[in-house]
């Protein structure tokens, strides 16, 4: 067995323990009826696309847990197995450049050119209403080291608001800013606050780069102040046309603090629902029941990870546009 072998054993290994744990767990500790309460909630109403690609991300979750799956070409068959080849070919493409790191067009700081981002661009060309965003602006919340900046300028020329609430993930955005001066222009607003359901709330992250996130459980390390979308959007005059989210677990307290605004703008949401069984299951019933007339579908590229990066897209769609 060589290297690549032996660490792609290592991954699906990791990834096993990782599912078995927060998600078939969690499920055989809530009992059958209630797992599958929740499973019809996550089907329900999705137009049947929308429907073939949560079955496709069940699937590999489900086949994860055969033990006989030792390998990606264990796990990947036919169009999977050719989209992890592209994925494996996107990885290579990724080269140094005067002290940066380029892939493609775009620079980054660091050599963290996620395919979630890159590669599979959040889903942003699943979504239906792009067109009508008008002048209102993009929330990127979890702006990392502005990695997402690069793609919305791909689709969008909106204003933008990033907001990163860790100082480290914040200067490596900043640089990103700089690197990509040409592409991105002055159109992007840095915000230092984390976004949740509490405005002016002082709380502390744990420190793991682009991984960071609130720990309620911690009284010290890097401290940020919190604020609610619905604030943040009032106090600034906003229309928001889309909202990226990636917040490491936060996103349902994004989300009551952003009621009025998804109640009253309705923007495009791209949220990952992929941090744990309750993210997963429960996001899109708690968007569900604003009444808003969102339509749901779910995303998810193909690359080393079943379960990371699993986007929940959400939109109203335009009078008389057919769904999915």
């Amino acid at each position: 067995m060589d290297m690549r072998e032996r660490m792609q054993q290592a991954l699906i290994a990791a990834q096993r323990a990782g599912e078995r744990k927060n998600f078939h767990e969690v499920a055989q500790k809530r009992g059958p009826e209630a797992h599958q309460a929740d499973l019809k909630g996550l089907y329900r109403g999705l137009a049947p696309e929308a429907a073939r690609h949560l079955d496709a991300i069940i699937g590999r979750r489900q086949k994860l847990l055969d033990p006989a799956v030792r390998s990606y070409r264990d796990l990947y068959q036919g169009e999977d197995w050719e989209a992890f080849t592209r994925y494996e070919a996107f990885t290579k493409e990724i080269v140094p450049n005067n002290g940066a790191f380029r892939y493609k067009d775009f620079l980054l700081p660091i050599r963290e050119f996620t395919p979630a981002v890159f590669l599979y661009e959040h889903g942003l060309s699943a979504l239906r209403t792009l067109d009508g965003m008008g002048d209102s602006v993009i929330i990127d919340g979890g702006g990392a080291h502005g990695d997402s900046l690069l793609v919305f300028r791909k689709y969008l020329r909106n204003p933008i608001h990033s907001f990163e609430p860790h100082p480290g993930m914040r200067a490596l955005l900043r640089e990103t800013l700089r690197l990509n001066a040409g592409l991105l222009g002055d159109a992007v607003t840095v915000v230092d606050q984390a976004l949740a359901d509490t405005t002016g709330t002082r709380v502390f992250m744990t420190d793991n780069g682009s991984s960071s996130q609130i720990d309620p459980g911690l009284t010290s390390g890097v401290e940020a102040e919190t604020v609610t979308l619905d604030d943040y959007v009032a106090r600034h005059g906003l229309r928001v046309g889309l909202v990226k989210l990636d917040i490491e677990g936060h996103e349902q307290h994004f989300l009551r603090g952003a009621v009025q605004t998804l109640k009253t703008q309705k923007p495009r949401l791209i949220i990952s629902n992929y941090h744990s069984y309750e993210d997963f299951f429960h996001i899109k019933t708690f968007i569900e029941q604003l009444d808003c007339g969102y339509e749901f579908d779910f995303f998810k590229g193909v690359d080393a990870s079943v379960w990371a990066s699993i986007m929940l897209l959400c939109e109203v769609p335009r009078a008389g546009q057919p769904r999915n």
